[in-house]
């Protein structure tokens, strides 16, 4: 929380707000930067962070960063091409499944039904980009984060930062098998090993 902040105030630009959905699928307002260069300035937390919860409303089996997604587009509609994306206070273990559907990118069970949160991530079996929105293929984002963490395992992001977010043991178990079968279908589709760059947890 604060990068978008920091940055509008140490480059100058514009802030955008805009109606998305919050980690429970509720409609909040969000917003996100445009620096005077054009760089679109995404705080994932805006959206999909834990602030936008209380205690009791923590689930990280349902939470999803869909609205993460739709600032995504909605800067892509802007004509930015250049995104730098804060990772940090987020209230989601998803995988990106989220924000990617708003995207136009779907991940899909082997049944073809989108996977939208952490708890269906598991049955992953496929990745349709058929319908990616305009402009995302040609964009190039910088990650903003402070972790080195694996994508999964004992030091991946659902056995450390989970608990967090409100996942018991078990849970925590159910996300890491589903960030296991992400790494797994990009390896096979596209040859990307997640789990072998820094961070991705």
């Amino acid at each position: 929380e604060g990068l978008v902040d920091a940055l509008l105030y140490a480059a100058q630009g514009e802030r955008v707000w805009l109606q998305v959905k919050d980690p429970l699928w509720r409609d909040i307002q969000a917003c996100y930067g445009i620096l005077s260069n054009g760089t679109a300035v995404i705080e994932m937390a805006a959206a999909a962070g834990l602030p936008r919860l209380k205690d009791h409303e923590k689930n990280v089996l349902e939470a999803t960063t869909f609205g993460v997604g739709q600032l995504i587009k909605d800067a892509l509609k802007r004509g930015c091409q250049e995104f730098i994306l804060g990772l940090g206070g987020s209230a989601t273990n998803d995988g990106g499944a989220g924000a990617a559907a708003a995207l136009g990118i779907h991940y899909l069970d082997a049944a073809g039904q989108i996977i939208y949160s952490g708890k269906d991530l598991h049955t992953l079996a496929r990745i349709d980009a058929s319908g990616v929105v305009a402009g995302l293929q040609k964009a190039h984002f910088t990650i903003a984060c402070d972790v080195t963490n694996p994508l999964f395992g004992p030091n991946g992001a659902a056995a450390i930062y989970a608990p967090q977010k409100g996942a018991t043991p078990d849970q925590v178990d159910l996300l890491d098998q589903g960030l296991r079968t992400l790494a797994a279908v990009a390896l096979q589709a596209h040859g990307l090993d997640l789990q072998r760059i820094p961070g991705t947890g």
